[in-house]
């Protein structure tokens, strides 16, 4: 019997529940299939269709959240009253930024396995409604975020509005910021990424639209691009780490390596995989941290840990599938796009903590940071993104998105809760 991958089952950017929950309420017609019509001979059900179910979504929902509070905490090597706390974690708090990247491979394989069917079909419909779903998820939080900095630091706090600061808020605003000559230095630091990943949304229709996730071998193609996005970045700026500018090039690099891993493994049966990726991913973690070669390291078990908790199976995906990291994961993009503005108030504050009084006040900012997040996320992210939806309703798509080992369920549907 011969196992073709099943059509694509909903995740998220910043939020896996958002895809599949935002198709539901924004009007988007969605049938969800039962997983057995992926199968072409009989009614038989390989390892693989029983091990994606619902959950499914919980692993990587999990691991985004905690990708986002890594880059949260990372962000606290910025701030000199945390000198005595960062510095006894130094690898860490020198090489966070590498959460960024795994959240880069986590949307690459998000897309693909939530739009690449329908997209494949070459429909103006179906880009038109992808690119409003992309822009509804995105857009709403990001000018709420840009414009309360542009309002506090500019308006109230005095920092001017010279012809130079109105050109950059009009940058910002139109999400292109990044992107080559037409990079501006962001109001919001973490923003950037929101820019560097616009552009991979851009890159993905192309990659469909030439069937590059179509068969494996293309999908080691994308694997292999993706690598040398980053060897050449690294070559031409000693670092990966790269904010603007280039920084499309990093985000598609990271992005390309994750369509490429689904086609790879979340097409393929679990059996024995999911046991040999966590231990590719330890091992690779454990070199990185002996070898000292970081960016490469981390990326690399990055990427390994994504297509270990990629079939909700094993020790790591249990862990991440846990309420904490659940939640983590819900609240990751308002986490992810408010916690600069307590970084850069703790970087006027002239005072300076022990060790012990850093810890103590960095799990209070957490938990500050957390609650706003909450209140983010019921007041802005979603209700933003129905009425943004809304108005754009005139433009249809209508995915065809499965739940593993769910019945049909008409688009009306209610759902939870990004990119």
């Amino acid at each position: 019997m011969r196992t073709v991958c099943p059509p694509p089952t909903p995740f998220s950017d910043f939020s896996i529940r958002h895809i599949a929950n935002s198709a539901l309420r924004s009007g988007f017609g969605v049938t969800f299939t039962p997983v057995s019509q992926g199968i072409e001979a009989g009614n038989e059900r390989t390892d693989f269709m029983r091990d994606q179910r619902v959950s499914f979504l919980a692993s990587f929902e999990g691991l985004r959240g905690f990708a986002a509070l890594g880059i949260f905490v990372y962000h606290f090597h910025h701030v000199r009253a945390f000198d005595a706390l960062t510095s006894k974690a130094p690898v860490f708090f020198g090489q966070g930024w590498m959460f960024v990247d795994l959240f880069f491979v986590l949307s690459g394989w998000v897309m693909a396995h939530v739009y690449f069917a329908r997209l494949s079909q070459r429909n103006r419909g179906d880009v038109a409604g992808f690119m409003v779903a992309r822009v509804a998820r995105l857009y709403p939080l990001h000018v709420t975020v840009v414009l309360s900095w542009f309002i506090f630091f500019h308006v109230l706090g005095g920092d001017g509005l010279d012809p130079g600061t109105l050109s950059r808020l009009v940058s910002q605003l139109s999400m292109t910021f990044t992107w080559g000559d037409l990079a501006t230095r962001p109001f919001v630091a973490p923003t950037w990424s929101i820019s560097a990943e616009f552009a991979a949304y851009l890159l993905f229709l192309l990659l469909v639209w030439a069937g590059m996730p179509a068969t494996r071998l293309r999908a080691v193609a994308l694997i292999c691009c993706g690598l040398a996005g980053y060897v050449l970045l690294h070559g031409a700026f000693g670092t990966i780490h790269v904010i603007t500018g280039m920084a499309p090039v990093r985000a598609i690099s990271g992005f390309v390596i994750g369509v490429g891993m689904w086609k790879l493994i979340g097409c393929a049966r679990t059996h024995g995989r999911v046991r040999l990726l966590e231990l590719l991913a330890l091992a690779a973690f454990a070199a990185t941290i002996l070898s000292g070669m970081f960016s490469f390291g981390f990326l690399a078990t990055g990427i390994l840990l994504v297509g270990a908790v990629s079939h909700d199976k094993g020790t790591i995906a249990r862990v991440f599938q846990i309420k904490a990291f659940q939640l983590l994961g819900r609240l990751s993009f308002s986490m992810y796009m408010w916690h600069w503005f307590v970084i850069v108030a703790f970087q006027n504050l002239s005072v300076s903590f022990s060790a012990a009084e850093g810890l103590v006040v960095l799990a209070a900012t957490v938990i500050g940071v957390l609650i706003w997040s909450e209140l983010s996320v019921r007041y802005i992210e979603q209700p933003m993104g129905r009425a943004l939806k809304s108005r754009l309703k005139h433009v249809t798509y209508k995915p065809r998105l499965q739940f593993r080992g769910m019945k049909s369920l008409n688009h009306d549907t209610d759902a939870q809760n990004s990119l």
